[in-house]
């Protein structure tokens, strides 16, 4: 392998190393999407604990509250939303609500081309383009001519 070469495959490995780490706190608070589905859980109140389907449009169905848009949030954000809801309707004094996605996923992607794992992958949440192809690439494969 010539200098030229070193330097390219040294600079691919580099933004891969990049986007690997992007790509791990993108995972480590995904944002829900449409057709996501989240357990929820209301601490003292057994019959709101439950999985909620995300509507095409982003939404919730919740006890007492009704639609509530929660597409884009994380499951934090989703669980802060709910707790500030509940507290402000006077429907709870102190909620405790935990959101968390489901551990199937329920989407997916084809990735194909010059990539290690071709086919489809599944998710949960959003994934960009990058995102999957990150997750496909093997970067001790790549060849540079």
């Amino acid at each position: 392998m010539g200098i030229r070469q070193s330097m390219r495959f040294a600079a691919v490995l580099a933004a891969l190393a990049c986007l690997s780490g992007r790509l791990a706190a993108d995972q480590a608070n995904p944002r829900i999407a449409a057709r996501d589905q989240l357990s929820v859980t209301v601490v003292g109140v057994k019959e709101w604990t439950s999985r909620y389907p995300v509507a095409v449009d982003g939404t919730i169905e919740f006890p007492q509250i009704g639609r509530v848009k929660v597409d884009g949030l994380t499951a934090r954000e989703a669980a802060e939303l709910l707790s500030a809801k509940l507290k402000d309707g006077k429907i709870l004094v102190n909620p405790q609500i935990t959101v968390e996605f489901e551990q199937t996923p329920n989407k997916k992607v084809t990735v194909n081309g010059l990539v290690r794992t071709q086919g489809e992958i599944s998710y949960a949440g959003d994934l960009t383009v990058l995102a999957a192809l990150v997750k496909a690439v093997n970067p001790l494969r790549l060849r540079f001519f």
